[in-house]
Parts: structure tokens; sequence; C-alpha cells
């Protein structure tokens, strides 16, 4: 059996009870997955599209009482291999006969799994996390199976039902192992996650870190390996003990800035999306067919791009946080995490702060550097999957575009003297997180009433979330006194208004939401008004104003650059409906009342006007006749032809239409020249603006919903990189108008 192919003889050195808990139930391991192995060989060699093995891989699921038990031994292994490590020869002797059996166990053994770490030097302890993990593999398997099971085929209902097993396995397995200590001092994984560490280089050299946050100390990791779990392994970076920890919010002299070189990587994921998202619809339309050539070429590039996306995200994530928690301990180096927004700031410094107050009574915490691996490997049972890029694969439906409106009501609980509060809005986009709006700020004393109302675009949105700050002075920073984060989903959004109140801890806070679908916000219709502006043909309205622009644009364009060029997120942060709509009224009626009423409005009102006069333009800005052509054009690779075709086709559109596209892209290059402040790329810009200005009217369809909404973000991708391109070439110096050529 197992046990005696190991070569470790009873002897003083090693007593016999101590083998038996090291190797604690090795030798039923072995004899269930060598009989797995061998039945599912069997079937292998026989194979043909209605061959059965779900029995088979059932009895994996089934046999879980024995993987429990192993769990409950697993840290009196450890401890007792600890304890033979301390004896010279003993720790010899273990090493070399696991060395020996490493090259020499069967296939079927436990050592079989070492293949996939090939230059990686696995110690005795690691191995002994290889049978724990086979539960979370086993689960993986099941459910990649099912996904590639056709429902008409015999296994489909077992692979379902041992599926519901298993993560009934999964979830006595987390519980039994969290029950577990971490160490022999009761240490426990209180959080753990993806992290960006900057180092304190002239450079300001990022780092993609993992960081697992203990009851008593914080431990840096590097992550190596892929999105499944028996891939994943971590290697040791750094500790800081939180006794004497201090964490400093401040960014002080350093700024640190997006890069550049992100935006063209934010369009190869947006490219590699679509991508995914067409082949993911291959896959189901054929999933019909048993095994058939178009299903597995389908599949097999599924996996492809998946793995493209994960990696083009893991550099994204990397590149976008530029908010500091700076750490320091005393004799310890500082270090400093940067984090992408305020919410996940704030959630990893509450849960540092929390577990350094506990850790006052006691002594500080020494641990070595071998200690804080081993406190890893153990942590490993139970760390997450790697979700790096795990948003972008989601499915269509579970992904929400269009738009949002939230009225923010009330604030009430807050036990703090009076003081200033405010709200900020927080929406996704495909996993990454922007600031969308922000209430008035007011005078808390029994409770604060906003009734404000914002208009949020959706964009593969899954998340709004909602932070309450008490204004401070200048030069201490506002703080975050209420957070929340709410899952977006059609199972409860509709077109009306849900009014719900969010407790978060003692403060409560009263909202309204109402969501508007894509097929809505994009009709392009035209105004009863025929003396108004919005909704009216942009040529009647220049002619009736005798301008080359409408009124309307420049006005909203002397107030941006006046006083928004330095406003964080100036077009991304929406306006309060309520006044956007006031606004919109006064420019049909009388745009003389409309400027003056401009002079006075907060500046995100004024942008929004502007974004709302382009997106009801009966016909969108670059003209439906023209639209094609722009799209054919822009992908010619010749980039000299490129640049003169599409100047042609700009110079070629009606005045009214030229002017204002012109006006507007000068405009924009101007507001990405103070980026720097502003926080708004040209990239960013030409997301808002590309479906904004060139998005054709939505017309009623029978397509399925969801190749709907593929084409729909397609479109979406082409409309921004267009708008990008020009926007390029006129920041580059080139001169976008008719004269210059």
């Amino acid at each position: 059996m197992f046990l005696q192919s190991l070569s470790i003889k009873p002897s003083h050195l090693i007593a016999p009870e101590d083998v038996t808990t090291i190797f604690y139930k090795m030798d039923e391991f072995y004899t269930i997955h060598k009989t797995f192995v061998s039945e599912l060989e069997a079937k292998v060699k026989n194979w043909s599209d209605d061959q059965q093995i779900a029995e088979a891989v059932k009895k994996l699921v089934v046999y879980f009482k024995g993987y429990e038990e192993y769990v409950h031994n697993y840290q009196k292994a450890l401890e007792t291999i600890r304890k033979y490590q301390r004896n010279e020869e003993a720790r010899t002797l273990l090493e070399a006969t696991f060395q020996s059996q490493k090259r020499t166990a069967s296939a079927a053994s436990v050592f079989e799994q070492m293949e996939n770490f090939k230059g990686e030097s696995l110690k005795l302890e690691d191995v002994l996390l290889k049978p724990v993990q086979r539960i979370q593999t086993n689960h993986l398997v099941l459910y990649d199976l099912i996904k590639h099971t056709p429902e008409s085929h015999p296994d489909y209902l077992v692979l379902q039902k041992a599926l519901k097993l298993s993560e009934e396995n999964l979830r006595v397995y987390n519980s039994a192992f969290h029950g577990l200590s971490t160490s022999q001092e009761g240490r426990q994984l209180v959080k753990s996650g993806f992290m960006v560490e900057v180092s304190k280089d002239k450079k300001g050299t990022r780092h993609l870190r993992y960081v697992f946050l203990f009851t008593d100390i914080l431990i840096c990791t590097k992550h190596k390996g892929g999105a499944k779990m028996r891939d994943v392994s971590f290697k040791f970076v750094w500790s800081l003990p939180l006794h004497s920890l201090q964490m400093h919010i401040r960014e002080g002299s350093v700024k640190y800035e997006l890069k550049e070189s992100l935006e063209e990587l934010k369009f190869k994921i947006g490219n590699l999306k679509v991508e995914l998202r067409e082949e993911m619809l291959r896959a189901d339309i054929n999933k019909e067919k048993h095994f058939s050539l178009t299903q597995k070429k389908a599949v097999r590039n599924v996996e492809k791009l998946k793995k493209k996306i994960q990696e083009q995200e893991a550099s994204l994530v990397e590149g976008l946080p530029r908010l500091p928690l700076n750490l320091t301990v005393e004799r310890f180096a500082p270090r400093t995490f940067l984090f992408p927004t305020d919410y996940e700031r704030e959630e990893w410094r509450e849960a540092i702060e929390s577990q350094r107050v506990k850790c006052q009574p006691l002594p500080p915490v020494q641990l070595s550097t071998h200690d804080c691996e081993q406190l890893i490997n153990a942590t490993k049972l139970h760390t997450p999957v790697n979700g790096i890029g795990t948003v972008l694969l989601k499915k269509d439906e579970e992904m929400l575009t269009g738009s949002l409106n939230v009225t923010i009501h009330k604030m009430q609980g807050l036990t703090r003297d009076k003081c200033d509060v405010y709200c900020c809005l927080e929406m996704d986009s495909y996993g990454h997180f922007y600031k969308k709006a922000q209430t008035r700020t007011c005078r808390y004393e029994a409770d604060v009433s906003w009734n404000q109302d914002f208009e949020l675009d959706l964009d593969g949105s899954q998340t709004l979330r909602i932070l309450c700050y008490q204004a401070m002075g200048p030069d201490e920073g506002d703080v975050i006194i209420a957070k929340c984060a709410l899952e977006l989903s059609l199972s409860w959004l509709n077109s009306k208004f849900n009014e719900k109140t969010i407790s978060m801890n003692d403060v409560s806070l009263t909202i309204s939401i109402r969501h508007t679908p894509a097929s809505k916000t994009l009709k392009r219709t035209h105004s009863k008004q025929r003396n108004g502006i919005f909704g009216v043909k942009i040529a009647n309205v220049t002619r009736r104003e005798n301008k080359t622009v409408p009124s309307i644009v420049t006005i909203c364009i002397e107030h941006v650059e006046k006083r928004g060029l330095d406003e964080i997120g100036i077009y991304r942060v929406s306006g309060v409906t309520s006044d956007i709509q006031q606004c919109k009224k006064l420019f049909d009626k009388n745009p003389v009342a409309a400027n003056n009423f401009a002079e006075e409005a907060d500046i995100h009102t004024i942008t929004g006007v502007l974004k709302l006069y382009f997106r009801e333009l009966p016909e969108p800005l670059f003209t439906d006749s023209c639209y094609q052509s722009f799209v054919q054009t822009n992908q010619l690779q010749n980039e000299e032809t490129k640049e003169k075709c599409m100047l042609e086709l700009l110079h070629g559109l009606p005045d009214a239409n030229y002017y204002t596209i012109v006006c507007m892209l000068e405009h924009l290059v101007r507001v990405a020249k103070r980026s720097a402040e502003n926080k708004m790329s040209l990239s960013n810009l030409a997301t808002i603006f590309g479906p904004t200005l060139m998005h054709p009217a939505v017309k009623e369809t029978d397509i399925d919903p969801m190749v709907q909404m593929a084409r729909a973000a397609k479109d979406a991708g082409m409309q921004t990189e267009i708008i990008y391109y020009f926007l390029k070439l006129a920041n580059s110096g080139k001169n976008l108008r008719r004269s210059a050529s």
C-alpha cells in the first residue's frame, strides 16, 4: 500500500504512530484515486459522444468524509513534521524519502500532482495540502463537465446532483477549516485580496501583490499561478506586525497618477471582451450539438480569450489605483499600497485598524520568514480562486446597460455633533469603479434631507456604491462616516422607482432607484416643439440662430472651460437630474434665461445638459448615412491612408455637424490637457462621448436580447475608438479643420 511504498521503517528516529499521523488516510486516498483513474482510463480508451463517466466522478464527491477527517488532522500533522525538523537525522530521512518517492511514485499517487509545479522545490508540508485541495479541484472539474455536457446527455442529471453534493461538501469543509487555528497561537485569517504596492524608488514602480491580513500580522506575497485552485501559490515578500502599525492616507508631496499607456490597454481589453461575448454566444448556440467541431472550437476559443483577458486585467489592475494608504512600523521599512477608489481603501483601513486595536493588550508578534511561509501554506486551503478578470467573463444578462436613476432622500442616526455631510455615488464599468455623482453638502443636526436625483449611465455595471462623508477643512481631508454597496440586478430593478432604506452601522440612508434599459435611453425622437432645441435637427437650430455651432454647445463649453477644467471627473460625474431638466426647459424656451441659470448652476449640471442635448438629437452628430463609412475607415491599417480618409469623411459632413464636431473635439483636448487635475484622459472622454455623438437610434427588433447586447457592446467599442482616434489626432497638433487641408 501507499505507506509501505514510502519505505519509512519504524526506528529510534521516527515513531510508527507519527508516520501514521503525518500520512493520515493516505492509503485510502491512494486507493480511491487509483480506482478512479483505472475506471476513467478504460472509458477514455473506448470513447464516444455517448460515453458515461458521471458515476465514476460522483464517487470522488461521495467520498468526502475522509477528506473532512483529514482536514481536522492537518494541523497535528504539521506539528509532527516540525518536531522532526528540529532533528537533523530525522529531517534528512524524511526529505530524502520524500524526494525519492516523488521521482518513483505511480501515476495514481498523490505525487503525480507535482508535475503541475515543475521547477519548484516543494516541501512535505506542501504535499500534505494536495489531498484537501482535491475537494476544490473536483468541484471545478464538475462545473466544467456540466458546462460542456449537453442537457440531453445521460450524464447531465447525475453531474448536476454530484455538483449539489459537492457544494454542500465545500460548505461543510469551509466551516470545518475556518474552525481550525492557522497556528498554534489561534491566529485567524481576517481578509485577503489583490492590492498594488508602490516602491519607494524614484520611478514609483508598481507591483501586484496578494495580501493576507491575520489577527496580528499583515503578510504581503507575490501571487503565482492561474485561475484554478490547483495552480495557486504564493511567494512571501514581507510582513508587518499590527501591534504598533500606523496608517496615513494623505498623499503629501507624492502624486500617484494613472499611466497614459493604460488607455491602449483598456481598448485592448474591450475588444477582447467583445470577441469573448461572440465566442460564448457561438458555444451556447451549438451546445445542443453533441460535441460538434463548431462547438469544440468555440469552447477552445472561449478559454483562450478568458486567459488573455485575465492577463490584460492584471496589468490594468496594477496601473489604475492612485489613492495611497501608507503603512509604517518602527524598525520596519515603510510600505505604500494604492487603491482605485475610497471604498476599497476604507475597507482595508477599517479591517487593519480593527485588528490593530485588538492587538494592543498583547505583546508584539515576532514571526520569522519561515513562520510566515508556513502560515501562508496553511491558508492556501481556503484562499479564494484568483478573481482578476472574472467580472469580464460574466454573462451579458448579469450586467446592466442603459441608465440608473438614483434619488438620495435623507440620512438619519448619525451620533456625531453638528457637522457638514454629503454622499458620493460610485458605479463599476466591467469591474472598475468610478465616481458618478455627488450630493450637495448639508448641515447634519437631527437628520439631513437632500432629495437630489441623479441619472447614471450604465456600462456593464453590477454594483452601486454609496459613500457618506463628513466634510472637513481643506488641510484635513474629508472622512468617510458610512458606506454600502448594492448589487444591481433585474430581479428587483424595473422602470418604477424602488425605495430602499439602507442601514450602515448606526446610520440609515433612504434612497429610490429606477432602471431604464439602453433600448429606451438611445431612442432618438423628433421634438414636438418646433422652436425648441432638444430633439430638433441641428441644421435647423444653427439656421434659426444664424450660427455655425448651436448656442447651447458654445455656452456649455464656455462654462466648463471657465470653471470646470480642474473638476475631478468632469463629464463623467452626473449632475442632479432635476437641475438638468430645468436647464433643458430653459434652453428650449429662452436661451438668455438658460445662460443666466448656467452662471449659477453646478458644473456637472452643465455637462449633463450638453450630453443630454447630443443624445436627444434626432440623428447622431456623425449622421446615420456616414456611420458605416467611419467604422470601415477606422479599420484601415495604413496610418497615412487612414488619416486622409477619416478627415475627408469629417469634412464631408453637413456644415452644422462638421463645425459642432470639430468644436467639441478641440474642447475635449483642452479638458484632457488638465487630466492631472480632473483625472479625465483622452480615453475616458472618448468612452463617454463615443456613443453620445455616434450611436444611431435603437430600433425595435426581434433579435435575441443577448445577441443584441453583444452587438451593442461591440458598437460602443467601435464608436469610442473613432472618437479616440480624432482626439489623438487633434492632441498631436493636427488641425482638423477643412481650411487646413
